[in-house]
């Protein structure tokens, strides 16, 4: 989606281009369900930033009564997060 923009305020070039794009997220999660391991993978992949976000959108009030174990729970799972679980390339 054009951010910023609702659908109706959209120049015509815009709207082509965000059917176009549309199209092809339709024809993606199409092909994603049915191949099985894919969707397994994809659902997973959304849990896991689910359970990130989940982190991301706590107070600091609710940060400072989790446990050490639970907070380490936590930083983990955004940091596999933002990188995509792919071990941080920069140490």
């Amino acid at each position: 989606m054009m951010y910023g923009k609702s659908y109706g305020k959209m120049s015509a070039e815009d709207k082509m281009y965000q059917a176009e794009h549309d199209c092809a997220t339709l024809i993606d999660a199409a092909e994603i369900k049915y191949d099985k391991p894919r969707y397994k993978a994809a659902m997973a992949k959304a849990k896991e930033k689910a359970e990130a976000l989940k982190y991301v959108t706590m107070g600091m009030d609710e940060m400072g009564k989790m446990s050490m174990p639970a907070y380490s729970k936590a930083r983990r799972s955004r940091d596999k997060s933002m990188n995509g679980g792919m071990k941080d390339h920069y140490a």
